[in-house]
């Protein structure tokens, strides 16, 4: 749906400060317990061909969070918005992306966006904040910030 331009370089490094620092940073592959199925997880939270004994040196977790951001998540984001959206927004979206994957924002949150109802679609993000059928304080936090930098140019 979008057209919307390449991101810049500066646009990708925030996100991938910004949602890093959520997620944490795990050189060593675990099960998610989390996520239903309890997926194995390394650095950044990626699950993608991710096996029990996997480690990763932190310069390929940066790479595989660069390369998600850029080629996944925040690619998912501007396919499904049919609106420009300011850098920022695009940071908060894509972070939600990454941890609830594409589908979620796409369905959730994308709509309401398209529709020129962008006050509602960052406040939309504050109800994501259950892991496993449980509120989490980490992800209540994580979804206000996420709402902070998307409201941050309205």
């Amino acid at each position: 749906m979008s057209t919307t331009k390449k991101r810049s370089a500066a646009a990708v490094v925030a996100c991938m400060t910004f949602t890093g620092g959520w997620e944490g940073m795990q050189r060593y592959a675990y099960p998610d317990p989390a996520t239903k199925g309890h997926p194995w997880t390394i650095c950044f939270g990626e699950t993608e061909g991710v096996k029990k004994g996997d480690v990763r040196t932190l310069e390929q977790c940066k790479e595989g969070l660069r390369r998600g951001i850029e080629e996944r998540y925040g690619a998912a984001v501007d396919a499904c918005t049919a609106v420009e959206l300011p850098d920022r927004r695009w940071v908060a979206f894509t972070s939600f992306a990454w941890n609830l994957g594409p589908a979620r924002y796409c369905k959730s949150i994308a709509p309401l966006v398209n529709a020129g109802q962008t006050r509602e679609a960052c406040d939309k993000l504050l109800r994501f904040d259950t892991a496993a059928g449980i509120r989490m304080r980490g992800l209540t936090r994580r979804r206000a910030a996420e709402r902070e930098l998307c409201m941050a140019d309205l």
